[in-house]
């Protein structure tokens, strides 16, 4: 992924200050709709969006009648901001869009659903759920809850498969070495991330049911990529993959022990398994 310099920053701003709805109720005269992560579950023009993909548009960092506006396409993550009324109208600016490559099916409606949030021009809510319209387009959100980070912090996970779709397809090669930790509150914190061939570390933050990672790289006292082996290399591509554009986070509390399963915020059919530690261990 080659983002913008300007897209981490922007996501920051809005996990930080996208979990509050501000008590907004339809018919109000707020100057902004509600802040927090909203998901695509409707549109008169068709986006398209593939299986296992999602569109999702993030509210926050409310300044005067100016917010800043971000989320998910099919494909990519994007950031903006915004500007809305008490009556109503609303505009919306595109300023940075990732740059991760995808097949057709996911460009075309990354395409199609930032073309359609660029044509609107009014907001309103209507049962909870957003609704912004424009010529001939009418865009509707469900807002997502926050995820609470206290199931999968304080914990260190090992990688034991990968997320194929609907299975999960367990690693038997050097990628069940890989491992991740997160630490801090419910909110956010710090990560470290062993890929199953270099050692990551940054910080984490929650936004709607999306985890993301607005600052990280690799660890100083990583060895270098080139001193991966293809087994390696092949690892940490399939994590990656999974994390680095944001992902949901899932815990399974068994007899055994805790599992976590993460799933990638753009394409829900690629993820990652972990285990936490095992009864008896």
């Amino acid at each position: 992924m080659r983002p913008t310099l300007l897209l981490p920053a922007l996501l920051l701003a809005l996990a930080a200050c996208g979990g509050s709805t501000g008590g907004v109720v339809a018919g109000s005269t707020a100057a902004t709709p509600p802040g927090g992560t909203w998901v695509l579950t409707s549109s008169s023009l068709d986006v398209g969006v593939p299986d296992g993909a999602r569109a999702t548009l993030q509210l926050g960092g409310f300044e005067d009648r100016t917010m800043q506006a971000g989320g998910d396409t099919p494909c990519n993550s994007f950031g903006g901001e915004a500007t809305s009324a008490a009556d109503g109208t609303w505009s919306w600016q595109l300023i940075a869009v990732t740059e991760m490559g995808c097949e057709a099916p996911r460009q075309d409606a990354q395409d199609a659903y930032l073309d359609a949030l660029g044509a609107t021009t009014r907001w309103s809510l209507d049962d909870g759920d957003l609704i912004l319209t424009g010529d001939g387009v009418e865009l509707r959100f469900a807002q997502q809850e926050q995820v609470d980070g206290s199931a999968f912090t304080g914990t260190d996970w090992t990688l034991v498969g990968f997320v194929d779709g609907e299975d999960i397809i367990a690693a038997d090669w050097d990628a069940a070495d890989a491992t991740l930790r997160m630490d801090g509150t419910p909110d956010g914190g710090t990560f470290e991330m062993f890929s199953g061939c270099r050692h990551f570390t940054g910080d984490w933050v929650a936004t709607g049911d999306t985890i993301r990672w607005p600052s990280w790289g690799q660890a100083d006292d990583s060895r270098d990529v080139a001193d991966c082996n293809d087994a390696e290399l092949e690892s940490e591509g399939l994590v990656l993959a999974a994390v680095e554009g944001g992902f949901t986070a899932e815990v399974d509390q068994r007899d055994v022990g805790a599992f976590l399963t993460v799933r990638s915020a753009t394409d829900s059919s690629v993820g990652l398994h972990f285990r936490g530690p095992q009864a008896g261990e």
